[in-house]
């Protein structure tokens, strides 16, 4: 099983508008989906590498929020809050 924690690290303060997200991709094209704790997606993107940043200043204010990413055939998530 893959552990969550050691997968995604997320860095930033994201009540600033910005986080970075630390996440070694396996395949070239990994994908993130930020989402509000109902499962809606906020945003979209690419992983670009090791560590990605990632503006939040167009997503609505929430408390909590997931972070999938999607990497080949295996999903990671977190929760993290803002």
């Amino acid at each position: 099983m893959i552990s969550t924690e050691e997968q995604i690290q997320i860095h930033g303060d994201p009540s600033s508008g910005k986080i970075d997200i630390k996440y070694a991709p396996k395949t070239k094209r990994t994908l993130f989906d930020i989402c509000d704790i109902n499962g809606r997606i906020l945003k979209t993107g690419a992983i670009s590498g090791a560590v990605t940043s990632v503006k939040l200043d167009d997503i609505a204010l929430e408390d909590q929020y997931i972070i999938l990413i999607l990497d080949g055939d295996r999903v990671c998530s977190r929760k993290f809050k803002r």
